[in-house]
C-alpha cells in the first residue's frame, strides 16, 4: 500500500456565515468545498482542472456539476478563464497564508504545471500585494522567486478580501481579467515547454 503525505487546507468555520456561501444551493456549497480541498488545488490557491473532469471525479453528470460551478463562479468565490483549464480561489491565501518564506519559494515549482494565462498573472500580482506586509524575509524570497514587481500591478488594493459583515457582492468574475498595458510577463516559458 502506498502512503502519501497528508496535505491540509484551512477552511474557516465562518464560511457558514458568509452571505455568498449561504446563498449557494447544496450542490454549489459542495462544489466549492470540493475545489478548496481538491488534491490539485495548489498551496498558491490556483489549480489546473476543468469541469468535465471534476464532475467525473464527483460521479455527477456534467450538467449538474456545471450548474453548481456556475453558481459559485457567479458569487465570485472562484474564477476561471474561458478556454483554459485553470481555476482560481481568490480568497484562498487569506485563509491559507504561507507559513514561511520557503513556502513562497516552493510556489515557483507549481507554475510550470499551470496554463500561462491572464488569470495566473493576476493571481501572482494579487499575491505580491497580499505578501507586501509579511516582512523582509518574505519580500526577499518573493523578489527572488517572482521578480521585484508583479507582472501586472494589481488593481485591487486588498486582493484577497474577507467579506464585510452584512455586505455581499453578487458579481460574476470576468473571464478576461483587466491588466495593465506595457508590462513584462512574469513567466517566460521555453518554446519546448509548450
Amino acid at each position: 500500500m502506498r502512503t502519501r503525505a497528508i496535505r491540509y487546507r484551512r477552511i474557516s468555520t465562518a464560511i457558514w456565515s458568509d452571505r455568498k456561501f449561504r446563498t449557494l444551493s447544496d450542490d454549489g456549497k459542495l462544489v466549492l468545498l470540493h475545489l478548496l480541498t481538491h488534491p490539485g488545488m495548489t498551496s498558491l490557491g490556483i489549480m489546473r482542472a476543468n469541469t468535465p473532469g471534476l464532475a467525473y471525479e464527483m460521479g455527477w453528470p456534467q450538467e449538474r456539476y456545471m450548474e453548481a460551478f456556475e453558481e459559485v463562479l457567479h458569487q465570485g468565490l472562484i474564477e476561471t478563464e474561458e478556454g483554459l483549464s485553470i481555476i482560481r480561489a481568490p480568497r484562498f491565501l487569506r485563509h491559507n497564508p504561507p507559513e514561511s518564506p520557503n513556502v513562497v519559494r516552493s510556489w515557483t515549482k507549481l507554475l510550470p504545471d499551470l496554463p500561462e494565462s491572464d488569470l495566473l498573472e493576476r493571481h501572482i500580482a494579487d499575491t505580491h500585494t497580499f505578501l507586501k506586509d509579511f516582512g523582509e524575509a518574505f519580500a526577499e524570497v518573493l523578489a527572488e522567486a517572482f521578480g521585484d514587481e508583479a507582472p501586472h500591478p494589481s488593481l485591487n488594493p486588498d486582493p484577497f478580501p474577507l467579506p464585510e459583515k452584512g455586505k455581499g457582492r453578487n458579481v460574476r468574475a470576468s473571464n478576461k481579467p483587466v491588466v495593465a498595458k506595457g508590462t513584462k510577463p512574469l513567466i517566460v516559458f521555453d518554446k519546448d515547454d509548450d
